[in-house]
């Protein structure tokens, strides 16, 4: 499926969105001394991880058609 220029801009925004997310998620696992938000944390890096990565190959796809 290839996605029009403004579909494209968008994946290419969520990304980012999804990128930012991820490092403040990181920020917060490396400053937290609770364990509980520490592991609270680290699933919501492994998901946001999971959706860079599907928005990241839609991206590829497209600039490889």
């Amino acid at each position: 499926m290839s996605l029009s220029t403004k579909e494209l801009f968008l994946v290419k925004d969520n990304v980012k969105l999804g990128q930012n997310s991820w490092s403040f998620m990181t920020a917060c696992t490396e400053i937290t001394a609770d364990p509980q938000v520490r592991d609270l944390c680290n699933g919501l890096l492994q998901e946001h991880e999971r959706d860079v990565n599907t928005l990241m190959k839609h991206i590829v796809n497209n600039s490889v058609q």
